[in-house]
């Protein structure tokens, strides 16, 4: 497989921002490195999105104009 040319310009673009890194980048990308963690973190995401999916629900109906009693009760 072939390697795309680099331009001019690339060799210039990374030089200048090389120095750009901050150190607690590389510790952030050692932990999203890590499947584990990353696969961890979204399913305690999805988890709460599915505890709170019910209530965000409520709130844009009522925003748009639904009343309380149309809602269904919660269980």
């Amino acid at each position: 497989m072939r390697r795309a040319q680099l331009s001019f310009g690339d060799g210039l673009i990374a030089e200048e921002v090389s120095d750009l890194r901050d150190n607690w980048m590389e510790a952030a990308d050692r932990v999203l490195a890590d499947e584990e963690i990353v696969t961890a973190v979204y399913e305690a995401l999805d988890q709460r999105h599915l505890r709170t999916l019910p209530q965000d629900l409520a709130r844009r109906a009522l925003s748009c104009g639904v009343s309380k009693e149309a809602l269904p009760r919660a269980r």
